[in-house]
């Protein structure tokens, strides 16, 4: 009988463990994210899972991020199409005709505090 106690306290450590450490990952290093539209068909398409990489790093013109967007109160996913002096991001939807980007008003330009990530 203590051995079966003693296994399941084992296995509770171990579970414990993980969860810990599947939330350092997501919140610091690389998080799973639901493509919710079609704002970025073809490339991504509408409920496809995408990985965040949420290192610091330097974004070009062409990188896909996600980012919160207070204006609509939700994270976006979309193309950088431009980036100016000051350090901030034009940005748009591969499906133009589809998406709310840079182009509206409730986005506008992005600025870097607010990307949370490269979409790999």
């Amino acid at each position: 009988m203590l051995k079966k106690h003693k296994t399941g306290i084992v296995w509770a450590i171990i579970v414990v463990t993980l969860m810990i450490a599947a939330w350092y990952v997501s919140k610091y290093h690389y998080q799973l994210m639901l493509i919710q539209g079609d704002s970025m068909t073809p490339t991504y398409h509408n409920l496809q899972l995408v990985v965040l990489d949420k290192h610091d790093r330097e974004y070009a013109v062409g990188d896909v991020i996600a980012f919160r967007c207070d204006g609509l109160d939700c994270v976006l996913v979309k193309r950088i199409a431009e980036i100016t002096s000051d350090n901030r991001y034009y940005v748009l939807g591969d499906n133009q005709s589809e998406s709310v980007d840079s182009r509206d008003e409730r986005v506008g330009y992005v600025e870097r505090e607010d990307i949370v990530g490269y979409v790999l």
